[in-house]
């Protein structure tokens, strides 16, 4: 039952917005903080685009 009080994120003041849970960095000092996080079973995908749209730019050059 102890585990269940103890809050998901602990702060230190109940207006903090805590730290980034990918690195660490206070989000009170960079509120516009943030990682682009990619689904790895997608992250394939973000290759093709990337090649997709350079062969589509030579085409139309």
């Amino acid at each position: 039952a102890v585990v269940l009080a103890l809050p998901l994120q602990p702060v230190c003041r109940a207006d903090c917005p805590g730290l980034c849970p990918d690195c660490g960095t206070r989000l009170v000092d960079d509120p516009h903080h943030r990682h682009e996080s990619v689904d790895p079973r997608w992250a394939a995908l973000r290759t093709l685009t990337g090649s997709a749209l350079t062969s589509t730019e030579t085409k139309e050059s």
